[in-house]
């Protein structure tokens, strides 16, 4: 082993480790509405082309409506940034140079 000795890597087989910076983000929202309207008339029988009244008002006719609506929304973020630094680090139990490592 040397005794001044730089730790770079510029041998052929030295052990090389690079790590990368990564910064991502993602944003998505969504808006619904919908509504929907209904009628409905209906009269009534007919009696030789007359309609069944009592008094002059018709007692059988029949009417209805109806209307729904919905409004929604959403939204949603996500977020991601891992980040590293360089590491070296020297293996001194083999005495040789290694470069990177899980730290």
């Amino acid at each position: 082993m040397e005794l001044f000795a730089d730790l770079k890597a510029r041998r052929i087989g030295d052990i090389l480790t690079i790590k990368l910076n990564e910064s991502t983000a993602a944003s998505k929202n969504a808006e619904t509405k919908t509504s929907k309207a209904t009628a409905v008339a209906n009269t009534g029988p007919t009696i030789f082309g007359k309609t069944i009244t009592t008094k002059g008002v018709p007692i059988l006719n029949t009417s209805m409506t109806g209307s729904d609506s919905f409004d929604g929304a959403g939204a949603v973020t996500q977020s991601n940034s891992p980040r590293g630094q360089p590491h070296r680090d020297r293996d001194r139990r083999a005495g040789q140079r290694q470069f990177g490592g899980a730290g």
